[in-house]
C-alpha cells in the first residue's frame, strides 16, 4: 500500500528553556500509525497492547 501523506510532529518542550520558556514539562505518550486493516488476525495489536500495559504498569 502506498501513501503520499506524511506527518511532522515537534514537541517544543524538548527545546532549551531560554528558547521556548512558555512550555510546561509534561509526560506523554503517542501511539501512531497503527492500521488495523494491515493486522487481519490482530496479532500485532495484541503485542502492542501487552507492551503498552507492561510499560504503563505502576
Amino acid at each position: 500500500m502506498e501513501s503520499a501523506g506524511y506527518r511532522v510532529h515537534l514537541d517544543v518542550d524538548v527545546l532549551y528553556d531560554a528558547l521556548m520558556p512558555a512550555v510546561e514539562r509534561a509526560v506523554g505518550l503517542d501511539v501512531t500509525i497503527f492500521n488495523p486493516c494491515l493486522d487481519p488476525d490482530a496479532t500485532p495489536a495484541a503485542r502492542l497492547v501487552e507492551c503498552l500495559g507492561r510499560g504503563l504498569r505502576p
